[in-house]
């Protein structure tokens, strides 16, 4: 039986307690049918969070910084957001370019690149136990369905000499949604990686239709995948990130 590495990081916002236990009924059982399945976890903790996107909006205290324990991963790390922010120098990977907003002092910039780091720190686990195929999430990921998850790791499973990148089929943003995806082994590498190689995909120049916003993240994943020929497909499973109050918000 092949060995599947699920991949977990970046902030719960709070919420684990809901979205885990869907997770693991929507991803986790349906897989372990025809993989050896091992998570990995590196969650980001926060003392407060934003309620909404909105630059000034309400900050909402967390209640439960460990709650990412839910997820009952078998390697499991954490970092303080806040004290990692406080020493990271973000200024080389956002110079020269234009914030996304006026007076938005790059924040949404800023937690892309923290959730970068964790995703990186989160694979660096899979040095203990390396696996033949990966699936990536976020954890404030509230699942809808998963449609197409099963088809995409038996595609990769039988091709495991191809660079095939799946990821979702909604919300590319004129480049391709980062929010979760599976790959084999070198895929997964480079995709869990980009924290690493940050300065490279944002100078490339890509095909979307994102002009001014040079970092913004799926077109980030695009120049990525684009730098690397990766084989891009897609399914249709939905997930929602979920908010501190317990809401999730999607166009």
């Amino acid at each position: 039986m092949l060995k599947l590495g699920i991949i977990l990081y970046g902030i719960t916002r709070d919420q684990a307690h809901v979205t885990a236990p869907v997770f693991h009924d929507l991803i986790i059982k349906p897989l372990r049918d025809f993989f050896e399945v091992k998570i990995f976890l590196h969650a980001l903790v926060l003392s407060d969070c934003q309620i909404d996107w909105h630059q000034n909006s309400q900050l909402q205290k967390i209640k439960k910084p460990h709650d990412y324990n839910s997820y009952k991963a078998d390697y499991i790390s954490f970092t303080n957001q806040d004290a990692w922010s406080a020493s990271f120098d973000y200024e080389p990977l956002i110079a020269n370019t234009p914030p996304p907003s006026p007076s938005s002092d790059y924040v949404s910039a800023k937690n892309y690149i923290n959730a970068l780091y964790s995703l990186s720190v989160s694979f660096a686990h899979t040095n203990q136990y390396p696996c033949d195929l990966y699936f990536v999430s976020r954890l404030d990921l509230l699942y809808k369905n998963n449609e197409g998850i099963k088809t995409a790791c038996l595609d990769i499973s039988n091709n495991l000499d191809k660079n095939i990148l799946y990821s979702p089929s909604w919300a590319l943003n004129g480049g391709l949604n980062d929010r979760l995806a599976i790959g084999n082994s070198s895929v997964a590498k480079v995709y869990c990686n980009r924290f690493t190689n940050y300065l490279t995909y944002k100078k490339i120049k890509s095909n979307t239709r994102i002009t001014g916003q040079n970092i913004h993240s799926e077109s980030m994943l695009k120049r990525c995948s684009e730098h690397h020929k990766f084989d891009n497909k897609f399914f249709d499973c939905k997930a929602h990130r979920m908010r501190i109050n317990g809401l999730t918000r999607e166009r």
